[in-house]
């Protein structure tokens, strides 16, 4: 007989003659010959999420990047949910982390993907939290069915190579000035109004010849 021991990021999976049992944060025995266990962890795994060459919905090509965050679901801090690391395990019991993150990571950047298809570049550019809402709503059902839960998804660049989204700022920037530009001159025919007298005054300004230089 042999005793293995769980931390409480770890989940001991134990098979075998007595059924298969999921340990957590404790201990168990695994009888020689008859049974085997392995382990799942439960901890947090930070996820680089980069879609390179990506074609929007008008067919730019542009390069996202992102962060998730990804747990196997172990339950709600209060009460462990038992069937859903044993559905975890059905998938990646044996496998080794990184071999986990892959799988994980191409499940994420296939989504991904997918929505930057239905988007144009400006919506991407202006509305990154509905773009990571739209990615959430595709990709839970997905990492739920393998026993994973996203615990946070946020878009950390925007980038293409064909210069649109640098146009794009520019062209946002001439806006802004233009509109500044009439406001300053709105602005001073206000003042120079006020400091009138009546039309007359202002009239007589615009029409006063010039004095000829001594």
């Amino acid at each position: 007989m042999n005793i293995v021991t769980a931390a409480p990021n770890q989940a001991v999976i134990v098979s075998g003659i007595r059924g298969q049992r999921v340990i957590i944060g404790g201990c168990a025995s695994v009888l020689w010959c008859v049974e085997t266990y392995d382990r799942l962890y439960l901890d947090l795994m930070t996820l680089s999420v980069d879609s390179s060459q990506a074609e929007t919905a008008k067919g730019v090509r542009i390069s996202l990047s992102s962060t998730a965050q990804i747990k196997i679901m172990s339950g709600d801090g209060h009460k462990i949910d038992y069937d859903k690391v044993k559905l975890a395990a059905t998938h990646f019991l044996g496998k080794k982390r990184s071999e986990i993150q892959d799988a994980v990571h191409r499940t994420m950047e296939g989504h991904q993907r997918q929505v930057i298809g239905t988007l144009t570049v400006e919506e991407l550019y202006k509305d990154r939290a509905s773009f990571s809402e739209r990615v959430k709503e595709l990709v839970d059902p997905d990492l739920l069915g393998m026993g994973f839960q996203l615990v946070s998804y946020t878009v950390t660049e925007v980038d293409d190579t064909e210069g649109y989204i640098t146009a794009l700022g520019e062209f946002i920037l001439v806006i802004l000035v233009f509109w500044l530009f009439w406001l300053f001159w709105l602005f001073w025919l206000f003042f120079v109004i006020v400091r009138m007298d009546n039309w007359y005054d202002i009239v007589f300004v615009l029409q006063e010849p010039r004095k000829p230089r001594l």
